[in-house]
């Protein structure tokens, strides 16, 4: 090596600058494959088209890959099986039984593996037709289908869906892939490359649920609802404001939502039939629409169960500001003594100064069944680990699915669809357990409470003219 002018280090020899050279290609190449594989992972135009991706932890999880015939028995399953067998043996009492148990182990084995690669063969070919069902139903991430009974608009889907590209100055397609997908998945099973970065998770769609909607418990979502979601984002979570966008963009995207949600709630419909239920699947029209038509006539009908309350806190009705002020005082110490009691019992997870510190066991219905505990090893191959849910600290003033009183009144009213917060209002089957007068108190306590024991700033003085004129400004 030898100095330059500035009396930095240089190589002195071609040997050393063409090392130099090929160090350099070399991270350049390895940065071009991370980027690629970031791009195939988002499905934002990899080597080849993003398919749907068949994720269902809580049934069955070989994928339909291979052709069954090429599937052969590993030998951990081989292990597997030799260990239930000899599980079977120290249970045993009957030496006789022992005996015949240990003189046909061999045949007992290999009849046990046997019987695993039969029902693994069989679960794979169960796993093509559920495919087979989903691609004919809703076709494929870059070029969607749907049926005429799920009351889709084909249009706006298309818009949303496949590869980002502009097809002129006004028009853009792909926007799903371009804003959603690196955290929603593919598939919108919640599983996107960034989603395990997150918390809360990314929502899931595939099960139907949403938890931020104007609707009753386990009512779809209103279209306006999902916009307004898309628009204003989620506060507290990675979820931005798309409000930057076009109107008929958002549109769009609220539309591919409602795509993927209905073809997820088909998905884990069809395979419940298949693995659980252990039935056959016609491959034909009228079968096809029987399963897309529950979740169709769900999304149809989410306008009809809008939850619109019929009274009204007194204090908004008062004129007069002093009385407005004591009718409020009154409501938020009733909301305050609902909060603590037991006929609302918020304080049990949301602690009793609403730090949301009390109930730290906490799961939604998206983790809520995936206990490592329960399923050891297999815990390991989940997409995503298990997510603990963490209350909402009321005090920060910071509500997810909206700060109006109309939307707190909802979240109360009827609880948060896939979470363990129940709803205070009557819903089928149960009777509400707070008035809609009770509810708006907790209302008026809650929005309280980020100004709770704040000193009360005096109001300013009235200028006079004698103090303008003597300059003695109060």
């Amino acid at each position: 090596m030898s100095k330059n002018r500035e009396g930095a280090m240089c190589p002195s020899d071609a040997g050393e600058r063409r090392r130099i050279a090929l160090e350099g290609r070399r991270r350049r190449a390895a940065t071009c494959c991370a980027l690629l594989w970031l791009a195939a992972a988002a499905g934002c135009g990899g080597l080849s088209a993003p398919q749907f991706r068949l994720n269902m932890e809580d049934i069955i999880r070989e994928t339909p890959d291979k052709d069954p015939d090429e599937f052969r028995i590993t030998g951990r399953e081989r292990e597997q099986v030799r260990q239930g067998l000899l599980e079977e043996m120290r249970r045993e009492k009957d030496p006789q039984k022992i005996e015949q148990l240990e003189a046909n182990f061999g045949a007992a084995l290999d009849a046990g593996t046997e019987e695993v690669l039969k029902l693994k063969r069989d679960k794979i070919k169960k796993l093509k037709i559920l495919n087979t069902a989903l691609v004919a139903l809703f076709g494929t991430p870059d070029e969607p289908y749907v049926f005429p009974e799920s009351g889709l608009d084909i249009k706006k889907i298309r818009l949303a869906a496949g590869p980002a590209q502009t097809v002129n100055s006004n028009v853009r397609r792909g926007l799903y892939r371009q804003h959603c997908v690196h955290c929603h998945g593919v598939s919108g099973d919640g599983a996107g490359p960034t989603a395990m970065f997150l918390n809360p998770y990314p929502r899931d769609y595939r099960q139907g649920k949403f938890k931020f909607k104007s609707t009753e418990f386990a009512a779809k979502p209103t279209d306006a609802d999902l916009l307004h979601t898309l628009t204003e984002g989620i506060p507290g979570t990675a979820m931005p404001s798309f409000k930057l966008l076009p109107l008929d963009e958002r549109e769009a995207l609220v539309e591919y939502v409602k795509y993927l949600s209905m073809r997820g709630e088909v998905e884990l419909a069809m395979a419940r039939y298949l693995f659980v239920d252990e039935e056959d699947l016609e491959l034909s029209r009228s079968t096809l629409v029987e399963f897309l038509s529950e979740s169709a006539e769900s999304w149809s009908a989410a306008a009809e169960h809008v939850v619109r309350p019929q009274t009204q806190p007194a204090h908004v009705a008062a004129t007069d500001p002093a009385e407005k002020a004591r009718l409020l005082a009154e409501s938020i110490e009733r909301g305050r003594k609902l909060f603590a009691g037991e006929k609302a019992a918020c304080v049990k997870c949301h602690g009793p100064t609403g730090l949301g510190d009390s109930e730290d066991k906490l799961y939604d219905d998206w983790n809520k069944d995936k206990d490592p505990e329960k399923f050891g090893a297999e815990a390991a191959t989940w997409v995503l680990p298990r997510q603990q849910l963490r209350p909402r600290n009321l005090r920060l003033g910071i509500y997810r699915g909206g700060r109006r009183p109309l939307d707190l009144f909802r979240r109360i009213y009827t609880g948060i669809y896939g979470g363990p917060m129940p709803g205070a209002g009557p819903s089928p089957g149960r009777e509400a357990t707070l008035s809609e007068e009770e509810i708006w108190s907790v209302v008026d306590y809650i929005r309280s409470l980020p100004y709770e024991g704040q000193v009360a700033v005096p109001p300013p003085r009235q200028l006079t003219q004698r103090s303008r004129q003597s300059g003695s400004l109060p």
